[in-house]
């Protein structure tokens, strides 16, 4: 059970939180036990994108709690590793905790309301994402 593992936390962070980061956040917390992740972009959004949230339903790794959120709603959180998914969000990640680590992976936004660009980046994040997380932590 997760709540009997110490958790790490880790942060995805990208440009707006209304796919790739909410994508990376939901595998993440679907394949790696010990891990909590969460996501949250540098500029607001008011939504995840409808074709994200279909997505991820589809996969099984979609929970209600999921909405879209920037970097100040969740400052007050340490976190163990944060993973820059976008350029923006790499050149303008804010100051963390000495303890923190950060990863940068860049990322193309998914530029098209096309199904199958999301289905690609899903595949991206369960094969790059989330052994670099599992070999990061020893897991």
């Amino acid at each position: 059970m997760k709540n009997d593992l110490i958790m790490k936390k880790v942060l995805v962070l990208s440009t707006d939180d209304a796919s790739l980061s909410t994508i990376a956040q939901a595998v993440l917390n679907r394949y790696l036990r010990g891990v909590e992740a969460y996501s949250a972009g540098i500029k607001a959004i008011k939504k995840i994108d409808d074709n994200t949230k279909r997505l991820l339903q589809e996969d099984g790794s979609w929970k209600n709690e999921y909405h879209a959120k920037t970097i100040d709603e969740i400052k007050d959180i340490e976190f163990d590793l944060v993973i820059t998914l976008t350029e923006t969000a790499m050149k303008k990640c804010p100051e963390f905790s000495d303890t923190t680590d950060i990863i940068a992976i860049e990322y193309d936004e998914i530029a098209s309301k096309n199904y199958s660009e999301y289905k690609k980046a899903l595949k991206l994040m369960q094969m790059e994402i989330t052994p670099i997380v599992r070999m990061h932590f020893a897991m």
